[in-house]
């Protein structure tokens, strides 16, 4: 499967990552878009696995610039967010949670289970 990106602009958002990219045909691929509901048929230009907001906006800036179409997959129970054809970003290794008892305020990253 091609992509329509070329390699120098995969190379440039992943030197951007902390998180990974990929693209239809590399390994891990299947991996970075397959959710856990079953009935969810994904087929994304491009996955990107982020590990923090930075990824995310590089992520969108991306499909801004390429203009794709942008789908989110926190934890892949959903089938809401399609994306075919354009951008995924799986967010499910961004599990932090963090509570402030004195502020009494938590923030909860959208990986968390």
């Amino acid at each position: 499967m091609e992509t329509i990106f070329d390699r120098s602009t995969l190379e440039e958002l992943r030197g951007r990552l902390a998180g990974a990219a990929y693209a239809p045909g590399e390994v891990d691929y299947d991996e970075a878009y397959k959710a856990w509901n079953l009935i969810a048929h994904r087929h994304p230009e491009l996955a990107v696995i982020a590990a923090g907001a930075a990824d995310i906006i590089a992520a969108v800036r991306l499909a801004r610039d390429e203009g794709l179409g942008v789908g989110v997959m926190a934890t892949g129970y959903s089938v809401v967010s399609p994306c075919d054809g354009g951008l995924l970003i799986n967010t499910s290794r961004m599990k932090g949670v963090r509570v402030d008892p004195e502020a009494q305020s938590a923030r909860v990253e959208p990986g968390a289970l």
